[in-house]
C-alpha cells in the first residue's frame, strides 16, 4: 500500500507499507514502475520518497539506492530519496 502527491514538477510518495517479507522480491519495483507510468502519464519527471527509518525498514536505503534514488535532503529524521522518472522506469520485476 501506499500514496502519493502529485505536484507541478514532482510526485511525493509519502506513505509506503510493504511487508518486511516481501522486501527485495522485487515488488518495490513493481510499486515504482506503476508510479512512474502515471507520473509520465502526468507529465511529471521526479519522483521522491520521503522515508523515516525504523529497525524494520533500514535495508530499504540499500534498495532505494540499487533502484536508482539518491539522497536529495534529511531534516528531522526525514529522508527525501529522489530519482528521475526517465532513470528508473525500466525496473524489472517478476510480478506483471
Amino acid at each position: 500500500m501506499y500514496s502519493f502527491k502529485k505536484n507541478v514538477n514532482s510526485i511525493d510518495v509519502t506513505d509506503w507499507l510493504i511487508s518486511c517479507r516481501v522486501f527485495s522480491r522485487t515488488l518495490e519495483n513493481y510499486l515504482i514502475k506503476l508510479i512512474c507510468n502515471y507520473a509520465k502519464k502526468h507529465d511529471v519527471t521526479i519522483l521522491r520518497l520521503f522515508f523515516i527509518e525504523t529497525s524494520k525498514n533500514r535495508m530499504m536505503r540499500d534498495i532505494f539506492k540499487d533502484i536508482g534514488f539518491e539522497l536529495e535532503s534529511a531534516e528531522n529524521q526525514v529522508e527525501i530519496w529522489m530519482a528521475n522518472v526517465n532513470d528508473i522506469d525500466k525496473l524489472k520485476s517478476f510480478i506483471s
